[in-house]
């Protein structure tokens, strides 16, 4: 009787099946958690089988006919702005809505990622944008605000104060125009990290970009401290590697988003 709730429970948010995926695994990791303390007999959502199956990670990226694609579809400047800042420098999207101009001095910004940040409070990601030319122009072309003004802000015609939904309600209408709704926002920050292996970066250069953690444990390979000058190596490489002409690049497998 318990395992046909939870079918039925995954089964009700089929047109969401990512959202139902999540929730039928939030179950059974905290069943499990009652079961090791005999609080329950059995977890019956073990068994369960998730909706969507996802696709591989090295499938989920934004090809540069995909990224072209969409920037012609841009009507707004201020998105194809944040889509190309996103696909160069690995950020996610909600540290991308926070920064402020506080957070750049000119040559470097500099941020606490939000995901991290309860983990490692001392984190911060350094991105040198003089080592990045179609970074530092993409910054240039913004007019610059107060310390406490957004760097990227959201336009929109809208009465919501939700700068994260506005992006993504305009992001999934040009998505959806070009063919590529198996993509999303996120997979540009693996598409900037392919792009940066690509251009010959070590695991140490990508996580100071990335913000991925550098160390024993870490996806990236074995330690290096996180220092400016791996940023800057990493930009100046990707930088080179981007004035090439435009080639697809596969997906490294070895990163874990």
């Amino acid at each position: 009787r318990a395992r046909s709730e939870f079918y039925a429970l995954r089964d009700s948010l089929a047109d969401r099946p990512a959202t139902s995926t999540l929730v039928i695994a939030s179950l059974k990791s905290l069943l499990s958690w009652a079961e090791k303390r005999a609080f329950v007999d059995h977890n019956w959502a073990k068994g369960v089988e998730p909706l969507y199956k996802g696709g591989r990670r090295q499938e989920l990226i934004w090809t540069p006919e995909l990224q072209q694609a969409f920037l012609a579809e841009c009507h707004k400047a201020d998105v194809a702005i944040k889509f190309k800042f996103s696909a160069m420098t690995a950020i996610r999207v909600g540290d991308l809505l926070a920064l402020r101009w506080s957070n750049f001095d000119g040559r470097w910004i500099r941020y606490k990622p939000e995901k991290t940040h309860h983990n490692d409070p001392l984190l911060t990601v350094s991105l040198p944008v003089f080592a990045l030319t179609p970074v530092a122009e993409l910054l240039d072309a913004i007019p610059r605000g107060l310390g406490d003004d957004p760097i990227f802000k959201v336009e929109t015609n809208s009465k919501s104060d939700d700068s994260a939904h506005i992006l993504r309600m305009q992001f999934v209408r040009i998505r959806k125009k070009i063919g590529a709704e198996h993509l999303h926002w996120h997979d540009l920050r693996g598409t900037a990290i392919s792009s940066l292996f690509a251009a010959g970066c070590s695991d140490a250069e990508v996580a100071s970009i990335s913000g991925h953690k550098i160390g024993g444990s870490s996806m990236l390979g074995a330690y290096a401290a996180r220092s400016d000058d791996l940023a800057v190596n990493a930009f100046r490489k990707l930088n080179a590697h981007l004035s090439r002409p435009a080639v697809v690049v596969p997906f490294h497998p070895r990163v874990a988003y």
